[in-house]
């Protein structure tokens, strides 16, 4: 496992800013994950995709799989309020 390249830490809302926040570690693979999946996610919805990945996240061990599987459920569940055709992540496990 290569190691910590970033910490995440985003707030959900204004009332947060006085609330201390807690950044997650995230090796390079999981990094590189996030980077591929989010790619895939239109650019207003980015935020919200990094802030249901590190809700999901947030408070456990998690690994490399835990990460693919929280980045590509987030992405679905925004990806889906898009169009129909617009997709991108239909296909991917």
């Amino acid at each position: 496992m290569s190691g910590v390249s970033c910490h995440i830490g985003l707030r959900k809302k204004p009332a947060d800013l006085d609330q201390p926040c807690r950044p997650l570690a995230l090796t390079d693979n999981q990094m590189a994950e996030l980077r591929t999946v989010i790619e895939r996610v239109p650019y207003k919805h980015r935020r919200e995709f990094l802030e249901r990945v590190a809700e999901q996240l947030r408070g456990r061990d998690f690994g490399d799989g835990d990460v693919h599987r929280a980045a590509v459920a987030a992405a679905r569940e925004i990806t889906a309020r898009e169009p129909r055709g617009t997709n991108v992540l239909d296909g991917v496990r």
